[in-house]
């Protein structure tokens, strides 16, 4: 069975390929070939992709093996809020978003200066990424001193805030049990 060349047209003798076949073969060659440059792009990609260097890939290296997992950070984190009636608006940098026991915390890849702050001042400096990111606080990592900082904020929500959120859940309980009552009394 020649398939190639005049073997396309089909002379009545049943060794010839018919449009199906030609169909099937060109798609199969034209899935051959995106893969082909996907994967080439691909490793192209990889390739132009500056791995981490120094510091951070430190910090992240210490991270993973402390049982945190490790995800990427949006950078810059921009902060918009109002102190003492004032708009403020803040700008920070977060090398890591860490995340262990159900908590996360944004990481900084630090020297042993900032290490060093008293823990007011930093509070005050990095609670608009805690706000911003929504995370239990902020680990100050340096890896030169091995030292960790951790600081966390404990935010009290206001006295509505709890009350609809215990509400809520109240309503959610209440609406299974009755769902489970219907459920097995067949209503």
């Amino acid at each position: 069975m020649a398939y190639f060349g005049s073997a396309l047209m089909d002379d009545g003798s049943g060794d010839g390929m018919t449009a199906h076949e030609a169909f099937a073969i060109v798609l199969a060659f034209a899935c051959l070939w995106l893969t082909g440059r996907s994967i080439v792009s691909h490793v192209k990609a990889a390739r132009q992709s500056a791995p981490l260097e120094g510091r951070r890939t430190q910090v992240r290296e210490w991270l993973m093996r402390s049982g945190y997992d490790v995800l990427p950070a949006v950078e810059p984190v921009v902060w918009r809020g109002y102190v003492d009636g004032e708009m403020v608006e803040r700008t920070s940098r977060v090398d890591f978003i860490a995340r262990r026991a159900g908590h996360e915390y944004a990481v900084v890849a630090a020297d042993e200066a900032t290490v060093a702050q008293p823990a007011e001042q930093l509070c005050a400096e990095w609670f608009p990424v805690r706000t911003a990111l929504d995370v239990a606080g902020v680990l100050f990592v340096c890896p030169e001193g091995e030292t960790v900082r951790v600081v966390e904020f404990e935010v009290q929500h206001p006295t509505r805030v709890r009350r609809r959120r215990w509400g809520r859940r109240a309503g959610l309980v209440l609406a299974g049990v009755l769902m489970a009552l219907a459920w097995f009394h067949a209503v």
